[in-house]
């Protein structure tokens, strides 16, 4: 006998069967119980929800030998023929397949011929929004004034895309991703029912990777059956979708929180050696991030997770901003597609930086290339006025009169198209010394600094700031603290023999001072 998949074989037969749509199983049913059946119905929703399904329900219920009637027999020979799909009645046509013009009038002329057995002709059109603009225009006039005896069901995955003027004719009917609780609920009843040995756990992780749809849910759990036999454990399921752990993913995120970089490529690359897919460590990272949100938002948890997980994910919570979080998932959703299509840890590596930088650093990329503004407890004091002018010595650099606006700089090399170069810039804190610009960055960030560094990149970013601040800088990026030697001022060249003046020595002594200009009484 030859093999039935379980979603075929566990496909719902009467309205009562289905799951997670009540708001549509009740309205039909209603509406076959008071006589208001419409001509053209429009079906849309994610895949593996129920659109085929009900429109085959539906099919059933109005011509079942005791019908029209809410609940098919589902015993009858309408309905058998219909559910076995022989039935001359119901006609169930793939959009994507017969797209035509041409299908399309042959159909218009099919409709004319009354029901063979039941009392209506069902015309089922799967993926509806794959027809051609003329198809579709062919199929106006019969929407429009159909014959008494005919249906029209239309399924689509992308509503937007069927023409208004067909939707303007049709019954609409949204199907929703199927709840998290409903899909375990029916995947225990089919475990049973076949007898297989699963853990809650094994099946927790099939329905969350279901992502709401039954027939994936299903056919992740024949994959189960196949590799692991009738007893499945989480680990078997986790080995065969290739899931991201858990640990990883929270492991990450506390390296964004801490603003460390070097962890977090660390765990991008231990994600490559355990060969998991990038592309699937960032949707499940989205998803992890997206429920750090909703517990930042409302102090919920989120059902899917054990009891220890959720107290991760609530400490790592508080910790973070609600602003934080949603800016970290605007990033990895913008570099998504990218890991997706150059199957690459790159866009994944420079979407890391900017999360450290948003979470972590301690000097953000809107800073202007300046000093920063001395406390007022370390302000010093007046200085005595002297015949010559007498200047703490310079230990940090030197303030720019003519060069700032570096947040603005950030966005002038993203409109020139040098993300990379813009993204190694967001954890430095600029500042210039004479014409010699000093990127320093925390002591831990050498990979930044040497990329920086390079001969390349020096030069790129070198005539970017050429072309933007109108002049020429040498830039040179550092750990930790700029060399005071390097932006020292220069001493004038009678300042030695001031030393010795005896007022200057001891204006030196009180106030930590050196001589850097000498003016002459006219």
């Amino acid at each position: 006998m030859t093999y039935i998949s379980l979603y075929r074989k566990w496909r719902p037969q009467t309205f009562s069967e289905i799951i997670g749509q009540d708001h549509i199983t009740r309205t039909l049913q209603n509406a076959i119980q008071m006589g208001r059946i419409g001509h053209a119905y429009l079906f849309s929703g994610p895949r593996g929800t129920g659109k085929t399904t009900v429109a085959k329900l539906l099919a059933k219920a109005l011509n079942c030998v005791n019908g029209p009637i809410p609940e098919p027999c589902d015993q009858c020979e309408n309905c058998r023929q219909i559910r076995e799909g022989v039935s001359l009645d119901v006609a169930e046509i793939d959009g994507a397949s017969n797209r035509g013009i041409d299908e399309i009038r042959d159909l218009r002329e099919k409709v004319r011929f009354v029901p063979s057995q039941g009392r209506y002709k069902v015309y089922i059109i799967d993926e509806v929004h794959m027809l051609t603009t003329e198809a579709f225009n062919a199929l106006l006039k019969t929407l429009e004034e159909p014959p008494q005896h005919v249906i029209f069901i239309f399924a689509t995955t992308e509503p937007h895309k069927v023409p208004a003027t067909i939707i303007s004719r049709c019954q609409s009917f949204e199907f929703h991703r199927i709840a998290l609780p409903d899909l375990l609920e029916r995947l225990e009843q089919v475990s049973q029912a076949e007898g297989l040995k699963a853990s809650t756990a094994a099946l927790n992780l099939i329905a969350r990777n279901a992502q709401g749809g039954l027939r994936d849910a299903l056919s992740i759990l024949d994959q189960c059956i196949a590799y692991a036999g009738n007893e499945i454990t989480v680990e078997d399921v986790k080995e065969l979708l290739g899931v991201v752990e858990f640990e990883l993913l929270a492991k990450y995120t506390e390296a964004i929180q801490k603003g460390n970089l070097v962890e977090a490529l660390t765990i991008i690359d231990e994600v490559l050696s355990l060969g998991k897919d990038l592309t699937q460590f960032c949707s499940a990272l989205l998803e992890y991030w997206r429920n750090l949100m909703i517990y930042q938002a409302t102090g919920q948890g989120v059902a899917e997770y054990t009891e220890s997980e959720q107290t991760c994910i609530s400490e790592q919570a508080r910790i973070f901003t609600l602003s934080q979080i949603t800016q970290l998932i605007s990033v990895l959703g913008e570099t998504l597609p990218d890991v997706r299509r150059y199957q690459s840890k790159l866009p994944l590596e420079l979407a890391t930086v900017k999360a450290c930088n948003l979470t972590g650093s301690e000097h953000q990329s809107g800073g202007s290339i300046e000093e920063k503004p001395v406390k007022s407890e370390d302000k010093p004091e007046p200085k005595p006025k002297l015949r010559d002018k007498v200047e703490e010595p310079v230990t940090r650099p030197v303030e720019a009169t003519q060069v700032d606006k570096w947040s603005e700089f950030l966005a002038f090399l993203k409109s020139k198209r040098l993300v990379s170069l813009q993204a190694l810039l967001r954890d430095v804190t600029p500042a210039l010394a004479g014409d010699k610009l000093w990127l320093t960055l925390k002591a831990e960030l050498t990979f930044h600094r040497d990329n920086l560094n390079k001969e390349k990149n020096r030069e790129k970013l070198q005539e970017a700031l050429q072309e933007f601040y109108g002049r020429q800088i040498q830039v040179e990026a550092v750990c930790g603290d700029v060399p005071a030697k390097a932006v020292t001022k220069p001493k004038d060249q009678n300042s030695e023999k001031l030393v010795d003046d005896p007022v200057v020595k001891k204006a030196i002594e009180l106030f930590g001072a050196s001589v850097v200009k000498i003016e002459e009484n006219q």
